[in-house]
């Protein structure tokens, strides 16, 4: 019995790993969402609009980030939670984001213009991976930078 049952996930999975998988689509510029300060850090919410063409449930799993802010590295982040993306659909979705801001170029004079200014450059750099699967993974990769005021 034990055999049969290896055997027909072992057909399964093949002809899961013959499918193929479209590139999940950011549209527009990321936003972020602050929900407050931890001990580990800063917790965020990284919004995003996906567009998901495939008939796969995908979950995010992973994700790291890389923070800048007028051209200085000032920390990273990782992705806290899990999130679902739809199939066949484009959605808005909040990825629960922990940042430590402990970055070799983060300095009080750097604090001091992004307090004192209108505005600053932020850049957030990121890989993500979602996947539906083993053997159903996507990779996609956040290159996002603008000009944020207050």
């Amino acid at each position: 019995m034990l055999k049969r049952i290896s055997v027909l996930f072992l057909i399964i999975s093949l002809f899961a790993a013959c499918e193929t998988i479209d590139d999940l689509q950011l549209i527009g510029s990321p936003r972020l969402k602050f929900y407050g300060v931890s001990k580990n850090g800063i917790d965020l919410g990284l919004i995003l609009k996906i567009h998901n063409p495939n008939d796969n449930t995908f979950k995010v799993k992973q994700g790291k980030f890389k923070i800048w802010i007028n051209g200085n590295e000032i920390g990273s982040a990782h992705l806290t939670g899990k999130v679902k993306i739809e199939p066949n659909s484009t959605g808005v979705y909040t990825f629960p984001v922990s940042a430590s801001l402990k970055g070799k170029d983060l300095s009080l004079d750097l604090i001091l213009d992004v307090i004192a200014g209108d505005s600053f450059n932020l850049k957030i750099e990121s890989k993500i991976k979602a996947g539906t699967l083993v053997f159903m993974n996507d990779k996609f990769e956040i290159n996002w930078e603008e000009r944020v005021g207050y």
